[in-house]
């Protein structure tokens, strides 16, 4: 049986605080017959050479030629509640955090909430919410302009089940827009850990495709930990249904089991209330499964304990919330992960992933691919999924096979990196662990961000990866201006991506661990990672949810 879902909603313990002080080809054209030759190289058919379908070389998808999107995202942050609703950022008043499954043995360090405050003159108030009243004894809290805390969070609310928990989420509420983030675990003790960016829930839609990995580290009896997938529900009276990829087991209020690729029974939730599906057998992937929901909904691809590539033993923790199909992109820069240690970048590649968001599409990459891919992978069905290595950054963009009008060419996706195993090479042999990246589509890029990188962990380095048009200009708080020279240029793109290192052995950079502030004349993309031993983290360090698709059918089969 076939039939389509609609946009069902739209995007309508104690605390420590802390101050803040030679280029390639171009993309390829589209396929023969696909509508987009028009005599430059981007694949689209516009004939501006930018990569966008906008007509105006500034390679913005906007009508305008100032570089710079203005039918969405803020040139600011929002000051009050009210308008960070209107402006599609990480920025906002209201978030929902989870406390996502670890495997028993490595769930040795602490669940922290990170609260930024990217205000430049207003105190937030924040409360942290639970029905068992766990955080009666630390909520409100209060954090200064430009300033971070971080909230040491109960253990009691730890999803270490499949089904459904009733109030497992925490509710987050503040008084002017803040920034939140998540470590799972974060502290000297964290044997396994990861880090995800919070979105706020007036950035939620009901429609996601999932992110995630696939299998884990050998157990004792010989089996895997499942790829996860998690949903919380930020109201009450919440029905969705989904399309698992993987066979799904029994588990708790009635969930499950279910088969691979056929589409559940609604399932209802309250606010707050968590909802954990795995996979039943090994060697299985939850990747590309669809959901829909009723109401905004906070979505996670997660993992107790993941080793890549599958073969390699060192594993960790994996988590991300992930985006709203609305808010995926057309176009993208992979900015890889560091190189570790003395490796060499094709003696440490990460392993990518891409997931289609639409039916018939293409991604070109730029520049191309090893020989097994090229410059470009065909998608026939939305959720489908590719998953790659590649030694240096890469400009990915999407378009539609087939578009049904000129005015519609491109297509969304989402991408993700992963870091490997420390025990991939003998190069990096004890320095980091897996972690999982989101990676931000250029039309999401901010122009400020607060962020913290963890001096409260063992980490040997901590750095920061931001991706920027050609001739902006990034300042960092401790560092000044960032220096151009740093900067390597993405295949024939106009975007640069440099890896800069808050703190390593050496503290070459003069910066410290701890909270910061980053900012460009130009919008450019952040990301944060830490790296020690046998240990890592990553996160977005913020990014813009504009409605880069506003009718994502996701078809459900």
């Amino acid at each position: 049986m076939f039939f389509k879902i609609l946009t069902l909603c739209f995007i309508v313990g104690f605390t420590v605080v802390f101050s803040s002080c030679e280029k390639s080809t171009d993309i390829s054209n589209g396929p023969s017959g696909s509508g987009h030759s028009d005599g430059d190289s981007d694949g689209d058919s516009d004939g501006d050479s930018d990569g966008d379908s906008d007509g105006d070389s500034d390679g913005d998808s906007d009508s305008d030629t100032d570089g710079d999107s203005n039918d969405g995202l803020t040139t600011t942050i929002p000051a009050t509640c009210e308008t960070a609703k209107e402006v599609f950022s990480s920025v906002g008043c209201e978030f929902f955090s989870v406390d996502l499954d670890h495997l028993d043995i490595c769930d040795d360090g602490n669940y922290v909430i990170i609260i930024s405050n990217p205000q430049k003159t207003e105190i937030a108030t924040v409360t942290i919410e639970d029905e068992n009243g766990n955080m009666d004894n630390q909520s409100p809290v209060t954090i200064a302009p430009l300033e971070l805390k971080v909230i040491y969070m109960p253990s009691s609310n730890e999803v270490n089940f499949q089904g459904i928990g009733k109030a497992k989420g925490f509710h987050i509420n503040s008084n002017i827009p803040i920034t939140v983030y998540q470590f799972n675990t974060y502290g000297s003790n964290s044997a396994s850990s990861d880090a995800s960016l919070l979105f706020p829930v007036a950035s939620l839609t009901g429609n996601y495709i999932v992110g995630t990995w696939k299998t884990g580290i050998f157990n004792a009896s010989g089996d895997q930990p499942p790829t996860q997938l998690t949903v919380v529900a930020t109201k009450d009276n919440t029905t969705l249904k989904l399309v698992p990829t993987a066979d799904v087991g029994i588990g708790l209020d009635g969930i499950g089991p279910y088969t691979k690729g056929e589409t559940t029974n609604e399932i209802s939730l309250d606010t707050a209330d968590v909802l954990t599906i795995s996979s039943l057998t090994d060697n299985q992937d939850l990747t590309g499964t669809k959901i829909v929901a009723d109401k905004p909904i906070a979505v996670f691809g997660c993992h107790p304990i993941a080793s890549i590539p599958t073969n390699v033993g060192t594993a960790d923790h994996l988590e991300e919330q992930l985006m709203p199909i609305e808010t995926w992109g057309t176009k993208s820069v992979l900015a890889r992960y560091a190189n570790r240690s003395d490796c060499s970048e094709a003696e440490d590649m990460p392993v990518w992933r891409i997931v289609a968001g639409a039916d018939n599409m293409t991604v070109y990459f730029d520049p191309p691919l090893e020989s097994i891919i090229g410059d470009s992978h065909h998608f026939k069905k939305q959720g489908d999924l590719i998953e790659f290595t590649h030694p240096t950054d890469v400009y990915v963009k999407g378009l539609l096979d087939n578009p049904a009008s000129s005015s519609k060419l491109e297509a969304p996706f989402l991408a993700y990196q992963f870091m490997t195993g420390q025990n991939i090479n003998d190069c990096t042999s004890g320095m980091g662990d897996p972690f999982m990246l989101l990676s931000s589509h250029v039309g999401q890029y901010l122009k400020r961000y607060v962020f913290i990188t963890d001096n409260q962990w063992d980490a040997d380095y901590d750095y920061i990866i931001v991706v920027k048009k050609e001739g902006a200009d990034v300042e960092l708080d401790c560092a000044g201006i960032l220096d151009n020279s740093i900067f390597t240029p993405v295949g024939s793109s106009d975007y640069e991506v440099a890896r800069f290192f808050i703190d390593n052995p050496e503290n070459t950079t003069g910066c410290k661990d701890g909270p910061h502030v980053i900012s460009s004349n130009k919008r450019f993309g952040l990301a944060v990672v830490g790296i020690g031993d046998c240990q890592s983290y990553a996160y977005l360090g913020g990014i813009g949810f504009k409605s880069i698709n506003p009718d994502p059918d996701i078809i459900i089969e």
